[in-house]
């Protein structure tokens, strides 16, 4: 056997920490389920249960995969900027759907209509400025994500349905439609900060990346598209000192004010973008991202929603819901496990490779926010779907992947191996 080079040793004992990693957290999850099930994980670390499915739906995504291995690289390698951008987020939108079919067509939808989720709080609305005025007082009547999210995102399907769209498949497409154009957004970022070459190198492992699983299924989604669209704006705006860069920043911002009122944890889903502008010394854009940010408070707070208020209440249900049974150090291990599986052997292993700067700071802030995550106690489990506005922004190590045609389409296949594998023996609600 040839023995391993000098520059893949460290890509190789990476892959081997993730390994350890989470096979550690498989039997201690496995261990903690036997002795009380009320933890309500069956499928440790992942939120489900394990289940082969065996339907004609399957094959779709299994004619699909080698196309993804050998053909995507190949097409993002000869179009041109814009058409990669198009064909990356159509990729990832064809893949996530074929596998989303893998169990039956209906769980394109059925995920969002659960009881859990912020379609059956809809009806609840009665007027926008009502509902934010006694969503505080009104938290029992909700569904579970409602009472432990802010009230932006019930507001958003409201508007949808407003507009006669008022069909859940209609709210699916919208969840989907901003979970895919992170996609682009990231790799937009990735030009910015180390060249279209560069952007070029991560583009199919960023299509093809298995968060895919959860994007197409899940509410955070949406989250994600906002969380990741502010933080390219901001790199843009950083980039630049003119007129398109005061209203990129401010773009940015909007978005950034919007995101604290989808989710409690936007602050650390939105570190990218202000760090690499601190990184560059660009504070105009930081001051006038924050000046919208505190536009959009100013509305909400006007409108009777007070963000702390919230915050403390989403705390309460939190501490009362199964949260309670789940172990802190546990979980502060099994996040991570989840994380690593997540994005991917060929993420794990370019981590060791990286040295592009802009990139080096983009993922830097990412995991510095996911770490800060963790050591909340704030997500216990569950993070596959939680987490995925960090997801997009850690792809983007692969630039520093072999580009030869053998190694990409090694760890390309590795990479959608790993999501098939995955999507067709674990049972999520997502």
């Amino acid at each position: 056997m040839r023995p391993l080079s000098r520059r893949s040793q460290p890509s190789h004992r990476v892959l081997i920490g993730a390994a350890a990693l989470f096979i550690a957290s498989v039997v201690w999850g496995t261990i903690l389920r036997l002795r009380d099930d009320r933890i309500a994980l069956d499928a440790p670390p992942f939120r489900g249960n394990l289940g082969v499915v065996a339907t004609w739906w399957v094959v779709p995504a299994l004619l699909l995969a080698p196309g993804m291995v050998f053909v995507v690289p190949r097409i993002v390698d000869r179009c041109s900027w814009r058409w990669l951008l198009a064909f990356s987020t159509l990729v990832t939108a064809l893949w996530g759907v074929a596998l989303a079919l893998t169990d039956r067509p209906s769980q394109l939808v059925e995920p969002i209509r659960t009881r859990y989720e912020y379609f059956r709080a809809v009806p609840l609305v009665g007027s926008p400025s009502q509902f934010l005025a006694t969503f505080l007082q009104r938290t029992s009547t909700f569904p579970l994500h409602v009472t432990a999210h802010p009230p932006a995102m019930v507001l958003v399907l409201w508007s949808l349905h407003r507009i006669g769209l008022g069909a859940a498949v209609f709210d699916a497409v919208l969840v989907v439609a901003a979970g895919v154009s992170t996609v682009p957004a990231v790799l937009i970022a990735a030009r910015e900060v180390a060249g279209e070459a560069a952007a070029r190198r991560a583009a199919p492992y960023v299509a093809l990346l298995p968060a895919v699983l959860w994007i197409v299924t899940s509410s955070d989604a949406f989250f994600a598209g906002v969380a990741v669209w502010s933080g390219t704006l901001l790199v843009l705006a950083s980039g630049r000192s003119d007129r398109r860069s005061d209203l990129m920043a401010l773009l940015a911002g909007l978005l950034a004010g919007f995101l604290f009122y989808l989710t409690y944890p936007a602050a650390l889903f939105l570190l990218p973008g202000p760090v690499l502008a601190l990184s560059r010394r660009r504070f105009r854009p930081l001051v006038l991202a924050l000046a919208a940010v505190i536009v959009v408070a100013v509305v909400f707070t006007a409108s009777g929603f007070w963000w702390p208020d919230g915050l403390a209440s989403s705390r309460v249900q939190y501490a009362r819901s199964v949260a309670q049974f789940r172990p802190y150090r546990y979980f502060v291990v099994a996040n991570l496990a989840v994380a690593v599986f997540v994005v991917g052997p060929a993420v794990l292993a370019a981590f060791a490779r990286l040295r592009d700067r802009g990139i080096v700071v983009l993922i830097a802030a990412t995991a510095t926010g996911l770490l800060i995550a963790d050591l909340t106690g704030l997500s216990k489990g569950e993070v596959e779907r939680i987490w995925l506005p960090f997801m997009p922004w850690l792809m983007l190590s692969t630039i520093s992947l072999p580009t030869t045609p053998r190694a990409r389409r090694g760890w390309l296949a590795a990479q959608v191996t790993l999501t098939l594998a995955t999507q067709l023996v674990l049972r999520s609600e997502w």
